[in-house]
């Protein structure tokens, strides 16, 4: 298990799972599937999350947004990653979980969206 600092954020990799912690702030699991492109560096790539209804939501930023790792254009995608995001409402789900809803502090989607309903399980 090994430990990066990246902008003031203690994050590691834990059975392979990749775990960010800044001062309690969520983090969204999300899978890096692709490079977009080189420019602006340090490069662009596309990642993907399901909300609670099963819709899939891309955003695309630069590769550090989501994950520590060195990623390229050469990297083998898909690859884990998280979206730093702040709660803004959470409520029961009728199931015994949560419904939470999100916003993400550093991405919006392709569609332009920063909120998100998301399962409570599906962050960090």
């Amino acid at each position: 298990m090994g430990h990066v600092a990246y902008q003031g954020v203690t994050e590691r990799r834990d059975g392979g799972a990749l775990v960010r912690q800044d001062d309690g702030v969520p983090w969204l699991r999300c899978e890096i599937v692709r490079w977009v492109d080189d420019e602006p560096q340090p490069g662009l790539v596309e990642a993907q999350f399901t909300d609670a209804l099963g819709r899939q939501w891309r955003l695309i930023d630069k590769a550090p947004i989501f994950s520590a790792d060195n990623l390229t254009r050469d990297s083998a995608y898909p690859v884990a990653g998280v979206i730093r995001c702040e709660i803004v409402s959470e409520r029961d789900n009728g199931d015994g979980g949560k419904l939470v809803t999100i916003q993400a502090n550093e991405s919006q989607s392709v569609d332009g969206e920063d909120r998100f309903e998301v399962l409570r399980n599906s962050l960090t």
